[in-house]
């Protein structure tokens, strides 16, 4: 019983990394025109620690469409 809990545990801490690591979305900039009808926003995915994010999503925005 302690073993498949540890085990369950393990696995569930490490789809945690991998997710933290590799595929969580996390804003780097949010800029607004001065007219504020356009907007343009930058993602990021991924949190690694040395050597930065792998990939970035940029995402233009005009009168409330993506």
């Amino acid at each position: 019983m302690t073993l498949k809990v540890l085990t369950f545990g393990f696995l569930v801490l490490l789809s945690y990394l991998i997710y933290w690591g590799y595929f969580e979305e996390n804003l780097l900039i949010e800029k607004k025109s001065t007219s504020g009808d356009k907007k343009v926003i930058i993602n990021e995915y991924g949190n690694d620690i040395i050597i930065g994010s792998p990939a970035v999503k940029i995402y233009f925005e005009k009168d409330g469409k993506t």
